[in-house]
């Protein structure tokens, strides 16, 4: 890819794990003018690498051994990664802000990259995009990612003039980008964990639109506690830790615009045109009432890939009353001030 067609992304699409990101995503892509890319992870990735190689001696050989523990030994077998992650979830258990990555010393835009950081970014990123699911031998579709990637054009500018940390994320960015959309008008990114680094992102893209998908607790997490080993505790923390005080600014919709999951799968042509409106563009000429995903989305097969009002029953269903009366009672700061109906 020619580094010269580097860009920006025009607006940040932020949301908890299955909240319905990713349909929300698909349908924003379906416009002629729009097109989001899925599951990036740049920005998450070269936090980490900051992070990583910033912290000193002790704490970096801890975040490596963290590393390579996830992306090694616990993707070898699904046995093994669920102890890791519920090893995890009872260190956090009533702590769900032990989610929240440190953002307060990441570095601002200007910031002159070194070639290590580079380096290690965009290796760490790499091996992400052909990291298998657990258990599994083959990497994800994510390689898609992988297989266009520039990577020694990225490493040969950092050598020659070096980054700053805007340039260098934009470039990643573009190249998630397909070739056929490369053109359009507007570009947006969406990766569910980068809710966790909104602040940092805001500081980054300071004139970005940022739309926050929100999701009444006792479906979002019954949908995480379906994937994550039906562990309620674990699944309960990591709602709560994307709905953490800190990420207010998004959902009060002072700088952003708030769309809630079950508006856009009851109402999906007035919950999308709001949103065009919000991006600036016209909505597109629909055949029917209800917006289609594209046809050539990443993930087409993907949970994401339609719209199904019957998915929250299903999902509750999964829930026992008891269940759901520990997830009102878990969440009740966040149900009284985002979702009293569902009390």
């Amino acid at each position: 890819m020619d580094l010269e067609s580097s860009r920006s992304p025009d607006f940040f699409l932020f949301g908890c794990e299955r909240s319905g990101s990713t349909l929300l995503a698909n349908l924003l892509s379906s416009h002629p003018n729009i097109y989001t890319v899925n599951d990036s992870f740049v920005y998450q990735i070269f936090a980490k690498s900051y992070l990583e190689q910033s912290s000193d001696g002790a704490d970096r050989l801890r975040r490596r051994f963290v590393r390579y523990f996830r992306n090694t030994l616990a993707n070898r077998s699904t046995w093994l990664y669920n102890l890791a992650m519920n090893t995890r979830a009872k260190l956090r258990h009533s702590n769900p802000a032990a989610y929240i990555p440190p953002t307060d010393d990441l570095p601002g835009p200007d910031f002159a990259v070194e070639t290590l950081l580079c380096t290690n970014y965009i290796k760490n990123l790499l091996a992400h995009y052909l990291q298998p699911l657990p258990g599994q031998k083959e990497p994800t579709w994510l390689a898609e990612y992988a297989e266009r990637f520039d990577r020694d054009g990225i490493l040969r500018t950092c050598a020659e003039g070096g980054w700053n940390t805007r340039p260098l994320l934009d470039a990643c960015f573009a190249q998630c980008i397909p070739q056929e959309h490369r053109g359009d008008s507007i570009v947006g990114e969406k990766t569910p964990a980068h809710i966790y680094y909104s602040s940092w992102i805001r500081h980054l893209y300071p004139q970005d639109k940022f739309i926050v998908l929100m999701r009444s607790p006792l479906s979002n997490i019954a949908a995480i506690y379906k994937r994550a080993g039906k562990n309620l505790s674990a699944a309960i923390d990591l709602y709560k830790s994307t709905y953490h005080p800190q990420f207010y600014f998004l959902y009060d919709g002072s700088s952003s615009l708030p769309v809630r999951y079950e508006q856009l799968i009851n109402h999906p042509q007035a919950a999308m045109e709001r949103i065009y409106r919000y991006l600036g563009v016209e909505p597109a000429e629909a055949d029917g009432d209800v917006p289609r995903p594209t046809a050539d989305y990443i993930k087409q097969t993907y949970v994401g890939a339609d719209i199904d009002p019957a998915r929250d029953r299903k999902l509750r269903k999964l829930l026992s009353t008891e269940e759901q009366n520990t997830i009102r009672r878990e969440c009740r700061e966040i149900m009284e001030r985002f979702f009293p109906e569902d009390l």
